[in-house]
């Protein structure tokens, strides 16, 4: 019997026990399930508040891009709300505040702009106000940084065997490329090709193409390099999406208002249409006629390293190149060159320091023509030839060329006087690169000039002395900063 009642009492206390189980079970999973509610709630809110952030440097960014005013000093300004105001965004994003810190070092002329746009997201949530932070850095493209840009590329002249481009060959429209050579070596060379349009014209007949190479029409083209040319974007890239170009388009006024305001000007009684100029170190020489006395400017004490030259009337020419041919006579500093005439490159342009990976070498020419042309002065086999001037004004174009310059013609293009001279050819080096609406024609491949441009690798990062932005931006990079504050936000050293 008593065995009856001890297995009663034993039945009793497991009811008991697992009642209690059961208990700190169910306690237990609704400790969980409140937990991990709270926790998805706490993931879902850092996720809107991240993208809450990320929507306002957005913004941002796109509202730059499209012209809105950005700070010209050196310290943060804010630019949608403010410490005491934050900026709405539509819901459920949340609100905003954005401030944008320029680079400390953008008022060196010779630097990129670079510009950091800082973003603080905020958003309600049970727990109180939750914010987050990101950053983004942008920068304006400068025209400068193409060896060769083309708005209105024309297919009148080819680019044949022989061409070299040693850097970014970017144009509005399609060329005209043809190797007569039945072999490449000798095949044209792009650094990289972009175009605008779905195809460039090839060999002699003229056809439609679309690959870095095609046989036929009197000989084989192969684009050089050509396995680079066959990796694709961004080495060989069309359909791309067209640049702005041209005076109407490009803030040209940046170059003439330096010059008026801390630089030179020359106008007026300084100046005559065919009058020649020369560079020696910083020195700029200006003869008006062939015999009339030379004056002298002294660049290296400019506020703004920067010539503005005023000519009577458009469609005039300016005659330029540096003293001499030796590379120690060569221009020492960083210099801006602009004027709405013709510049007639008449010699040799160099560099004093032609070594673009020297750190601490900034010399550079920029010379911008608004409404004028860059051409290829006559040379003296050609008729017509203007003749030499004394006192190292000379026109040598017969021989060889090297032109260290950024050349920017907005209205006009590059091409020769007289493409039927010097015979046979003559090689013309541009060090750096030319921005024009086309390319004329500068030689037959005969007679005139073989065109070859060496692009200067300094110009990703440096230009010309208050050199044009193009309206283009890059976003350089995203950065999220979760514990970023009001503080951060204004701070010049964040």
């Amino acid at each position: 019997m008593k065995a009856v009642g001890r297995t009663k009492g034993s039945a009793l206390m497991l009811v008991i026990i697992s009642a209690l189980f059961l208990i700190i079970l169910t306690g237990a999973a609704y400790t969980y399930l409140r937990s991990s509610g709270d926790t998805q709630r706490w993931s879902r809110d850092r996720i809107q508040v991240k993208l809450t952030a990320e929507s306002g440097a957005n913004l941002a960014v796109h509202m730059i891009m499209g012209g809105e005013d950005i700070p010209q000093g050196k310290l943060p300004e804010w630019f949608l709300g403010d410490n005491l105001t934050w900026f709405q965004l539509p819901d459920p994003l949340g609100e905003v505040v954005v401030a944008v810190d320029p680079n400390n070092e953008n008022d060196q002329v010779l630097s990129a702009n670079s510009y950091e746009v800082r973003s603080m997201g905020r958003i309600s949530t049970t727990e109180g106000p939750l914010t987050f932070g990101m950053t983004t850095g942008v920068m304006p493209e400068n025209v400068a940084r193409f060896s060769v840009f083309m708005d209105s590329p024309s297919v009148a002249g080819y680019y044949g065997d022989g061409y070299k481009f040693d850097g970014p060959f970017y144009a509005n429209g399609p060329v005209w490329i043809y190797s007569r050579s039945l072999g490449f070596n000798n095949d044209p060379y792009f650094y990289s090709l972009t175009l605008t349009s779905p195809y460039y014209l090839a060999q002699s007949t003229k056809v439609q193409a679309t690959q870095p190479a095609v046989s036929g029409g009197g000989g084989n083209l192969r684009l050089q390099p050509y396995d680079r040319m066959l990796m694709g974007a961004p080495y060989f890239e069309l359909n791309a999406e067209p640049i702005p170009f041209g005076s109407d388009e490009l803030n040209w006024t940046s170059v003439k208002n330096a010059a008026e305001n801390g630089g030179l000007v020359l106008s007026g009684a300084q100046v005559a249409n065919r009058m020649r100029m020369m560079i020696r170190n910083d020195t700029l020489m200006v003869k008006l006629t062939e015999f009339g006395p030379v004056t002298k400017y002294w660049l290296d004490t400019l506020t703004n390293p920067v010539v503005w030259i005023e000519m009577p009337a458009l469609g005039q020419d300016i005659y330029l190149r540096s003293y001499g041919n030796m590379r120690v006579d060569g221009l020492s500093m960083p210099l801006t060159i602009g004027t709405r005439a013709n510049i007639v490159m008449s010699g040799n342009m160099l560099y004093q320091n032609d070594d673009p990976l020297d750190p601490n070498n900034n010399t550079m020419l920029g010379l911008m023509t608004v409404n004028g042309s860059f051409l290829i002065a006559r040379c003296q086999t050609a008729p017509g030839f203007p003749g030499h001037w004394a006192d190292g004004f000379a026109i040598e174009t017969h021989l060889n060329v090297e032109y260290d310059a950024v050349l920017l013609s907005l209205d006009g293009v590059i091409q020769a006087q007289d493409w039927r001279y010097p015979e046979p050819f003559a090689t013309f080096l541009v060090m750096g690169g030319y921005m024009v609406q086309a390319e004329g024609i500068t030689g037959t491949g005969a007679a005139g000039y073989d065109m070859q441009v060496y692009f200067d690798p300094r110009l990703m990062t440096m230009h010309p002395p208050f050199f044009p932005n193009n309206g283009r931006w890059h976003v350089l990079w995203w950065a999220e900063k979760p514990l970023m504050d009001i503080i951060d936000m204004m701070a010049d050293d964040y």
